[in-house]
């Protein structure tokens, strides 16, 4: 059952305005995908550190939405362990590291495989009646600011181990100015099968006859090689976490809302 704490900043919905996601939907993986991770931000080399994820934080996201004050958190929280329960989904299994993949340049992720779809049908099912909850709440609360949320066409479920945002060159200075951001892509992929080549410089792009997972000292393996294992994976429930409210002792994020799935009742 939903206990509401006493306010939205407390869940990391408050102070952040109209617009920007607050929070976002997500199971969280076990200390074997952890371990993957660590494994492959090792292989990558102290060249990549400033853009690697904190390993502990291992998830796979469902998808984002913006909650602004504790009437659309409560009215989401409620609707999510509505949508969840009336879908009686088993707990999804998932196999964690089997493939490298990119996003736009900017993110180095290990593939997540859900072969039975667990994950889009949670996620297709549960974000939008959740925004539609929170928006009901808030056109009848007189000042409160309207939920935001947007639905990507394609869905990837992944598991994050590098990202372009980490590395903050875009960061205001001591004196406040803003330095121009860097221009070049950071990470080039050759993403076919299970290889991805890394370059430091990002002068280049790869050559792409040359499928292979290059690491900063410019050895050349396969991703095989390096991980040596997958991770198979079923996690046993549902979290709305915040993108703002301080993280636990583990440092993993702060959860606003758990929902257990069917089989883990």
């Amino acid at each position: 059952a939903m206990s509401p704490s006493k306010n939205a900043a407390a869940r990391g919905g408050g102070g952040h305005g109209g617009g920007k996601p607050t929070h976002f939907l997500a199971v969280r993986l076990s200390p074997a995908s952890v371990h993957l991770v660590r494994k492959l931000q090792t292989h990558m080399g102290s060249a990549y550190a400033s853009f690697f994820v904190h390993p502990q934080t291992a998830h796979v996201t469902l998808g984002v939405i913006g909650l602004y004050d504790d009437a659309s958190i409560d009215a989401a929280c409620m609707r999510m362990e509505q949508e969840v329960t009336s879908l009686k989904l088993g707990a999804p299994k998932l196999v964690v590291g089997e493939h490298v993949g990119g996003f736009r340049k900017q993110v180095l992720y290990l593939g997540v495989r859900d072969d039975d779809n667990v994950l889009q049908s949670l996620r297709d099912a549960v974000l939008p009646a959740m925004h539609r909850s929170a928006s009901l709440e808030a056109m009848n609360n007189e000042g409160s600011v309207p939920p935001t949320f947007t639905m990507d066409d394609t869905y990837t479920p992944h598991l994050t181990v590098a990202k372009a945002s980490r590395n903050r060159k875009g960061a205001k200075s001591a004196r406040g100015h803003k330095r121009k951001k860097d221009s070049e892509p950071i990470l080039w992929f050759d993403a076919r099968d299970t290889n991805v080549e890394f370059t430091p410089t990002a002068a280049q792009p790869p050559n792409p006859t040359k499928p292979l997972c290059l690491d900063a000292l410019g050895g050349a393996t396969s991703l095989a090689a390096v991980l040596g294992e997958s991770a198979v994976e079923e996690p046993s429930e549902l979290q709305l976490c915040s993108l703002f409210a301080q993280k636990d002792e583990e440092g993993y994020y702060h959860v606003t809302h758990r929902v257990p799935f069917a089989d883990r009742l």
